[in-house]
């Protein structure tokens, strides 16, 4: 059965946003860790025991108490936590609390691993390394590879998930930028930057590997608060935060956003696209 992380910190909105998505998407064969951070707010810890809650035998709560910054202590020990839950056959996804997800969703990304079994890992949303101006085919049942590393509603399978962690050296947590650069070189370091998605990013292009993305995209970031978005909360309690992100225009989550040429384009998550079924240069 296929495990979905999600890494939670100080976002209730978002956290509500994206849960809610999860919901509805879920199939009967995911599994979810909810991973909340240290430091934490109670109002995003509390959106993460109602879900655990709703959802018995199928969804667990992990409480990190250990403070290093930025998340990926949490992501990373997250997913290896996974590998005692899946099989060689099983995905690991990575759900960030501000990427929401539609219908079909992790039935698309059984699929796109089966078309590309090769692949480094799968992502469900938009190419984010493409042109703002790039007109995409309209081919709903196709994937294409990309040599652009992206995390946002990314796969993995497990022999996957185990070669990422084995690229953390002694004391990444503690000091990032010196582990990164002692496994990858100070130039690559500074390309991609420490965090985690840094560590795959740079994992995948010495083995020449690519992600497989969606033409038509089974999600969407959102994310215009947080750690690289700036600082523009919603008000209003989690639910009420969760209605107006997902009622939010690809305009009006820029316009929140400090970060300059951020993009953002949501997608209609009611819609199935239906299955991919063949891979397609672009």
């Amino acid at each position: 059965m296929d495990l979905v992380i999600v890494p939670l910190w100080r976002r209730a909105g978002f956290a509500e946003a994206c849960l809610r998505q999860l919901r509805r998407a879920m199939d009967g064969g995911v599994r979810v860790i909810l991973s909340v951070d240290c430091g934490h707010d109670e109002e995003t810890l509390a959106v993460a025991k109602r879900f655990v809650h709703g959802h018995p035998g199928r969804a667990q709560l992990a409480v990190r108490n250990v403070d290093y910054p930025t998340g990926s202590y949490n992501v990373f020990t997250a997913m290896r936590e996974a590998l005692d839950w899946v099989g060689t056959e099983d995905l690991v996804h990575v759900l960030e609390e501000d990427i929401l997800i539609g219908q079909g969703y992790f039935a698309y990304h059984r699929r796109a691993h089966a078309l590309v079994p090769s692949a480094y890992s799968v992502s469900g949303c938009e190419n984010l390394f493409l042109p703002d101006d790039w007109k995409m085919p309209d081919l709903p049942d196709a994937v294409y590879l990309s040599g652009a590393f992206q995390v946002w509603g990314s796969s993995y399978r497990p022999g996957r998930v185990e070669k990422i962690l084995s690229r953390l050296r002694p004391g990444y947590f503690e000091d990032m930028g010196r582990a990164m650069t002692a496994e990858f070189g100070e130039a690559n370091m500074l390309r991609t930057g420490p965090l985690y998605d840094g560590v795959m990013a740079n994992d995948m292009a010495q083995q020449g590997l690519h992600v497989a993305f969606p033409f038509t995209p089974r999600a969407y970031h959102a994310g215009f608060e947080g750690l690289s978005y700036g600082d523009m909360a919603l008000s209003g309690s989690p639910e009420e935060q969760a209605d107006a992100i997902l009622e939010m225009s690809g305009e009006e989550l820029k316009a929140r956003c400090t970060l300059p040429g951020a993009r953002f384009r949501p997608v209609d998550l009611d819609r199935t696209p239906g299955a991919v079924r063949r891979v397609v240069a672009l």
